[in-house]
């Protein structure tokens, strides 16, 4: 017979602590109104009357919070020993995870604990709700609204998110390593320092968004639109980017080594002390890129568009070219000068060195 789950001593007294803090400041502005409405001259009678309601208000939320408390327990505790004695996952109502979630995190986690239960969230609509630091490893959110909801922190590996509606959310030092956004809504969403390791964003609308300083080693971002989106000092090495929107986007020191870039739109794109060795830039759009002090050691950037693209202090040794448009024959020779090769015609496998 299991033991009906209960909170630890420290979860118990944040809990208690939040509701008493509450509690405090309605008490103290209802306190401030009758200051004001009665210009500061309260009279005793108003005063003892209002003492009592007080009290009544802070009788009447502990009864509610314990009644829900107790109510949300008993729930999870009979599911829990429901699935020990059964053998099977319990089917769990979302407006029980939701319900839960939105009370406590705490409570949450340690039900998360407690169970192996899997977690269905798709297509609830949690807009703007504070989840950060929750566990929610695995939850499946397809299709849900997830707008401005705060998972600062939160535990999100494998994640499902497809077909999500998550712009401006927040996902700040979450762990989303192979979280799946494939067609998902993350415009202007803030990713800066998440671990995002093989996640999918194929044909993701992820413009504007923040993935400053975030781990994105072998994402995949095919087919996405990112313009204007912020990869600064970010990690990507051995993503893909086939055939993705990235034009106007910040991806200055960020680490692309061995990045597919195949066909992707990189113009305009800041890429200043960019590492992109090895990269594969094949029939990209680098027009009026900046490319100053970027690292193109053995990318590969045949049939590129380099319009107008900034080669300031560029490293390319052993940096492939080939049928470049932008290119003046002065750019040429200057490139090879520096260890460039070029590429007879973009579909060869023949390269020609034009070292003088």
């Amino acid at each position: 017979m299991l033991e009906s789950p209960k909170l630890p001593t420290l979860t118990k007294f944040q809990v208690n602590l939040k509701s008493l803090l509450k509690q405090v400041v309605i008490v103290f502005l209802g306190f401030v109104v009758l200051l004001l409405v009665t210009r500061g001259r309260l009279p005793s009678s108003w005063l003892t009357l209002y003492i009592f309601i007080a009290v009544i208000f802070v009788a009447w939320d502990e009864y509610r919070q314990n009644r829900n408390y107790s109510k949300v327990s008993k729930q999870a505790f009979e599911l829990t020993e429901e699935q020990s004695n059964q053998n099977l996952e319990p089917l769990i109502s979302r407006e029980f995870l939701v319900a839960l979630l939105q009370r406590s995190i705490p409570e949450w986690n340690l039900w998360r604990q407690q169970t192996s239960t899997e977690i269905h969230l798709s297509q609830v609509n949690l807009r703007g709700a504070d989840l950060s630091g929750a566990n929610l490893s695995g939850a499946d959110f397809r299709e849900a609204n997830l707008r401005e909801t705060n998972f600062d922190m939160a535990e999100l590996q494998d994640a499902d998110f497809r077909d999500a509606h998550l712009s401006r959310t927040n996902f700040y030092e979450a762990n989303l390593f192979g979280a799946n956004f494939s067609r998902a809504n993350l415009s202007e969403a803030n990713f800066s320092k998440a671990n995002l390791s093989e996640a999918n964003f194929s044909r993701a609308h992820i413009g504007g968004s923040d993935f400053s300083e975030a781990y994105l080693n072998e994402a995949n971002f095919s087919r996405a639109h990112l313009s204007e989106a912020n990869f600064s000092r970010a990690y990507l090495n051995e993503s893909n980017f086939i055939g993705s929107d990235l034009s106007g986007s910040d991806l200055s020191g960020a680490n692309f080594s061995g990045v597919n870039f195949l066909g992707a739109d990189l113009s305009g794109t800041n890429l200043h002390e960019a590492n992109l060795n090895g990269a594969k830039l094949y029939r990209a759009d680098l027009c009026g890129s900046n490319l100053f002090n970027t690292i193109l050691s053995y990318a590969d950037l045949t049939g590129a568009d380099l319009s107008e693209a900034d080669f300031t202090s560029t490293i390319v040794e052993n940096t492939i070219f080939g049928e470049n448009r932008g290119l003046t024959e002065k750019d040429k020779a200057d490139l090879i000068s520096r260890g460039a090769i070029f590429r007879k015609s973009p579909d060869s496998d023949v390269l020609t060195s034009m070292r003088s």
